[in-house]
């Protein structure tokens, strides 16, 4: 049709047969679109006038039938003699290709969402392996489907498969048949995902084969069911042969003589006799560590009581000499207290972390001039071995304790003693040779190796090495290697012993390693005693002559002091004080109320109360404590300026230094 500049019909052609030309003659075209299509039309003619090229649009129409129709209009401006500003338009039904359009859109769309909605990856990549399409479900092992594409295939796989998959697909391309098989592949995060690859060859118009597509289903929970159930199937048949090769040994045993049966009976009686002898000495170490408790709160008094003594008497008068006389013997008496709580396990003190070599170089001297003349002593000591988190007068002990006893085992004759330090990894399954009999955590641990080629021991007395006053020498030498046994279990260690009469023994002690490097402050006795505190103090512990002691102690230093026999009595002390104590003195073991329940009663009163913790046992709750942010630890028995200087530095302004 041909229209004048404002859209009136001028011309209208023949095959136009929905309306007769006496209709449409005159009447604006814009009246033929429906109403939200006119703004279309008007738009692309004004296009067309301004710039002379022709343009398109496409509209709805609706015919004299109702039918909907979708109608392309292409525009063109006519140019010539009396034609100026005047338009030919052409009118193409497309309504069957939108209908098609629309068909494909949900077709694809339904595709989509097909292929969104399983747990399945699908991908297509060419003959040499690059990834032509993946879907999406591919975000799910954190990789980005868009990034992936134009990438090769065997960079995500597995690296120990990808030799198998490049044979399975040469066999592919070279067969044109599809071979099922099944791949690891790797994440960015590094995670292994199994899956099983099912697909088709592709082909093009020739029937050449130009790649492959297919399906990848992740079969991680299947193989980890098949390897559970193959580790369950290999258990079950060990079971099995375990069993049946028992069965044959009772069948045989059967038909033995009385002699055997007599046998049999007196294993059973060794076996539990060595049972009440393990029940034994777990008793005897709990009853060491009990006593060590007592005799640390009386220490504590006697050593405290003979510090003020001192304090009243001439220095050089006969009176103080013997205090300081009583002073030596309960400091001495501490360090059997501190032996027999090696024995129980319960033996740390000042526990940091250490570098084991760094501690082993520096008692060179002392061990040194600790052997004989004829030992040799040989170092191979690892530099930079990991922390160990350790006290470190025991291990001194235990590092003494083997060095004697290897010097002992070479006797009068020439011989060397090697020491070494070194790290291992500790699985699961390193139990065996361990002693006191408990299997070690796995992880990293740093070991102490000594050894010795003097005259062994047999193998039968092994069993009896770590109990208390056993000996192999002429005399007994006290708790021995029971102490030890003690001091490496409460560091929660092991040891293995290998020996063979007359070739030597090696000792390994193994102690694991630590990142930690938080310690509770712990007051050391000062020279300078001109400090002096202010303010209230409460004292809290069931033993009365340690509260009396420690009382007349701290007020000496100018605080005044408030006692409690107990936690509760502790507790309504606080209460009715608590504007005014400046910090706590607890004992971490009270009958009823212990020391962490009452310091969370306080903390309930006053949230920034400052306490410190004093114990017989000195690694009482330390965990808990820690957790619980008490301002100081002091072990039993303590000497009165370890206490002084202990709340010295709890009472320091935070930030603020203070001299040692």
């Amino acid at each position: 049709m041909i229209l004048d500049r404002d859209g009136v019909i001028l011309f209208l052609n023949r095959d136009t047969v929905d309306f007769t030309r006496e209709q449409v003659l005159g009447t604006s075209v814009y009246d033929l679109a429906m109403p939200e299509y006119r703004p279309v039309v008007r738009a692309c003619l004004d296009r067309v006038a301004r710039t002379g090229i022709p343009d398109q649009c496409e509209i709805k129409y609706k015919d004299p039938a109702g039918y909907l129709m979708d109608i392309s209009v292409r525009a063109a401006l006519i140019k010539g003699k009396g034609r100026f500003g005047t338009f030919t338009i052409s009118c193409t039904d497309i309504t069957n290709r939108k209908r098609i359009e629309e068909q494909l859109r949900r077709s694809e769309e339904q595709y989509r969402r097909l292929v969104e909605g399983t747990n399945d990856l699908l991908y297509s990549m060419t003959s040499e392996g690059t990834i032509t399409y993946i879907s999406p479900q591919i975000r799910r092992y954190g990789l980005d489907p868009v990034e992936i594409v134009s990438r090769n295939f065997l960079e995500f796989v597995f690296p120990e498969d990808r030799e198998k998959l490049i044979g399975e697909f040469r066999k592919t391309i070279a067969t044109g048949e599809w071979f099922p098989t099944e791949l690891r592949l790797v994440g960015p995060d590094g995670r292994v995902h199994w899956f099983e690859d099912i697909g088709r060859v592709i082909r093009d118009a020739s029937g050449r084969i130009t790649g492959q597509s297919g399906i990848l289903r992740n079969i991680t929970d299947r193989k980890r069911v098949e390897e559970d159930l193959r580790k369950a199937r290999d258990e079950l048949e060990q079971r099995v042969a375990e069993r049946t090769a028992e069965l044959v040994q009772a069948n045989e045993a059967l038909r033995k003589e009385i002699a055997e049966h007599k046998r049999a009976e007196e294993e059973r009686r060794r076996l539990e006799t060595r049972m009440q002898h393990a029940q034994k000495l777990e008793s005897l170490g709990i009853l060491a560590g009990g006593i060590a408790h007592d005799f640390n709160n009386l220490l504590t008094a006697i050593i405290t009581n003979a510090f003020l003594a001192l304090q009243n008497l001439p220095p050089d008068s006969r009176a103080a000499m013997h205090v300081r006389l009583i002073q030596e013997a309960a400091q001495k008496s501490a360090e059997l207290t501190n032996q027999m709580l090696a024995y129980s396990g319960r033996g740390k003190f000042l526990v940091r972390p250490v570098d084991l070599s760094e501690v082993v170089s520096e008692m060179g001297p002392l061990l040194a001039a600790s052997v004989s003349k004829k030992a040799k002593l040989v170092y191979r000591l690892a530099d930079n071995l990991p922390a160990i988190r350790v006290d470190v007068t025991q291990i001194r002990q235990v590092i003494m304790n083997l060095i004697t006893n290897a010097s002992d085992a070479i006797g009068d004759g020439c011989g060397t003693i090697r020491v070494t330090t070194d790290t291992v990894e500790v699985g699961s399954d390193h139990a065996s040779g361990i002693h006191p009999g408990d299997a070690l955590e796995p992880g990293p641990y740093v070991v102490l190796e000594v050894t010795d080629d003097g005259c062994g021991m047999d193998p039968k007395i092994l069993p009896q090495i770590f109990e208390p006053f056993f000996t192999t020498k002429n005399a007994g030498r006290g708790l021995g290697l029971a102490a030890l046994q003690g001091i490496v279990r409460g560091h929660r260690g092991g040891i293995e012993v290998h020996t063979e009469p007359g070739r030597g023994t090696t000792f390994r002690i193994l102690f694991p390693c630590t990142a930690a490097t938080d310690e509770l402050p712990i007051g050391e006795p000062q020279s300078d005693q001109t400090w002096h505190g202010s303010g209230t103090l409460l004292v809290v512990d069931d033993e009365e002559t340690v509260r009396i002691s420690a009382k007349e102690v701290l007020e000496q230093f100018g605080f005044t002091v408030l006692c409690a026999q107990d936690g509760r009595q502790a507790v309504e002390v606080f209460r009715e004080h608590a504007d005014d104590i400046v910090a706590v003195l607890l004992d971490a073991t009270m009958p009823e109320m212990n020391g962490v329940e009452t310091l969370r009663a306080m903390r309930k009163i006053r949230p920034d109360v400052r306490v410190i913790i004093a114990s017989g046992f000195p690694d009482q709750d330390t965990g808990t404590l820690m957790e619980e942010g008490i301002g100081g630890f002091i072990p039993k028995p303590y000497h009165p300026l370890s206490l002084v200087e202990t709340f010295r530095q709890v009472l320091a302004p935070k930030g603020q230094s203070q001299p040692s």
